[in-house]
């Protein structure tokens, strides 16, 4: 588990975003990761990862998809 009380938000959606570019590169591109795992691995509660995936998403950066178990975030 990563301290996110020490990062500021600028740094952790980059990290959000090299664990997204990590998925995306070791599947080419047909996984996604789950929100939930991203908010295990951060901390994060639903609204402060909705603020980051919302921004992304908004910029085109992300896709967010229905999987079997939950949403996933996808790269574009």
């Amino acid at each position: 588990m990563i301290d996110t009380k020490a990062m500021s938000p600028f740094n952790l959606k980059n990290e959000i975003l090299e664990i997204l570019k990590s998925e995306h590169q070791k599947s080419k591109g047909k996984c996604g990761t789950y929100v939930q795992n991203l908010m295990n691995q951060y901390s994060l509660n639903k609204i402060e990862l909705e603020q980051i995936l919302r921004e992304l998403f908004d910029q085109k950066i992300i896709t967010i998809r229905t999987g079997i178990n939950g949403y996933m975030v996808f790269l574009n």
